[in-house]
């Protein structure tokens, strides 16, 4: 083993030490996106609603509506219509507004859909056992 200066060996150590730092944020970053990958965590641009195809259902067929819309109301006629939004705090999103109403119209209440932990069972693997972790719950049981 050679004989290195005080100074020199200190730098040697924090190079070793930034070196294993930046190996061990590499690992974890490629576990984080492996992870990722086989649990579907993560966004996608596939999952931003999209208000054309539920606006052309109640008759508007304007390009307008294809990014954010709202719901106006027109004081003199008592009705109610899809506009554009240009602030998304006033942004809706028809799909999910369609289904909440349905619910509200059928069973007098809001939809809901939670996570709940899997009582009960037992895991023979790891995965197994990260399958039993959660169910999903939606009520009504139709909207699942």
């Amino acid at each position: 083993r050679p004989l290195v200066h005080g100074e020199c060996q200190a730098q040697l150590m924090l190079q070793k030490s930034k070196e294993e730092e930046e190996a061990r944020q590499r690992r974890d970053a490629k576990a984080k996106k492996e992870r990722r990958k086989k649990y579907e965590i993560g966004w996608k641009v596939e999952m931003i609603p999209r208000n054309a195809r539920p606006a052309a259902k109640l008759g508007h067929l304007s390009s307008a509506l294809e990014g954010m819309c709202c719901l106006t109301l027109d004081e003199a006629s008592n009705t109610v219509s899809v506009s554009p939004a240009t602030e998304p705090a006033t942004s809706v999103n028809l799909e999910y507004l369609s289904l909440a109403l349905q619910v509200r119209t059928r069973g007098g209440r809001d939809p809901m859909f939670s996570l709940d932990p899997k009582l009960g069972g037992k895991a023979g693997s790891p995965d197994e056992l990260h399958a039993q972790w959660q169910v999903k719950r939606f009520e009504p049981e139709w909207l699942a």
